[in-house]
């Protein structure tokens, strides 16, 4: 059974001019039929006139509906890389793309922590090597603040170490910065989706050093002094251990390593993630 009512036209003036159209309720459709009345304030009631012309109201709400349909869909990123040309790249190739933007941008981990509280991207793209933090501690920090964060690794080199950390950081994808950009607006799409991705290039090089054993905090920091060309004596002192007790440490790092001695040991170290030079 019908039922009538009355609607304000979308567009019409206000006031004693405002129009209203008479709807009556079909139980059989979801938009409302428009009758042959329609009444003005303070105005003699004249017929609307009859066409194949869409009600304005109908009209709008369904504006309205593919408005919020793209907001939907638009992806907004966030980059965070301590390289202005990187920075540049990026905008120019995310600028191309109509179903994504640059909202915002930051050269140092801690602009970057402070960009995504104030623009909550959908999806922020974050350098691992940063002037004031590490790439993995904005990770964990924005991650602390908004534990559902989308957040894409953007990294020099493949080192196994920091790929596993951004992984137990909570980052949804991890590539190199010399991807094509295709792939790197795919990988966006995706983790945009719920989904996390990773390269074979950067599965193949987790997988290969996945049963090595990881250096330990003491042996990290026994390998930094000698990063910075101290003798073992020097690094005992400074540390407060036996010289021999550095030769121990150092037996260990070279065997988890397969290194030959102190040298190849840090270069090893640093190709893999243990190290920054």
């Amino acid at each position: 059974m019908s039922s009538r009512h009355s609607v304000l036209i979308a567009g019409a003036p206000s006031g004693n001019g405002a129009v209203y159209v008479d709807c009556l309720s079909n139980p059989e459709s979801h938009v409302p039929s428009v009758s042959a009345r329609v009444r003005t304030k303070g105005a003699v009631q004249r017929p609307w006139p009859t066409g194949p012309r869409q009600p304005l109201l109908v009209e709008r709400i369904r504006m309205e509906e593919r408005h919020s349909e793209h907001n939907r869909s638009h992806i907004k990123i966030l980059s965070i890389d301590g390289h202005p040309v990187v920075r540049e790249g990026i905008g120019a190739i995310l600028k191309s793309q109509v179903d994504m933007s640059l909202v915002s941008a930051a050269a140092t981990g801690k602009e970057g922590i402070q960009a995504y509280r104030v623009a909550r991207p959908d999806v922020a793209l974050l350098d691992l090597q940063l002037p004031d933090l590490s790439g993995i501690e904005v990770l964990i920090g924005i991650r602390s603040e908004f534990p559902n964060a989308r957040i894409i690794i953007l990294a020099t080199f493949p080192r196994d170490v920091e790929i596993r950390r951004a992984l137990k950081a909570g980052a949804c994808g991890y590539l190199l910065k010399s991807v094509p950009p295709q792939q790197m607006l795919e990988t966006i799409r995706r983790v945009h989706s719920g989904k996390k991705c990773f390269s074979r290039e950067i599965a193949a090089g987790v997988a290969e050093y996945m049963s090595d054993d990881n250096l330990s905090d003491r042996e990290l920091e026994v390998l930094r002094h000698v990063a910075d060309g101290e003798r073992n004596r020097d690094i005992g002192e400074k540390l407060f251990i036996a010289e021999e007790t550095v030769n121990f440490h150092l037996r260990h790092i070279m065997g988890k390593l397969g290194a030959r001695d102190r040298t190849h040991s840090v270069a090893i170290a640093a190709r893999r993630g243990f190290l920054y030079l």
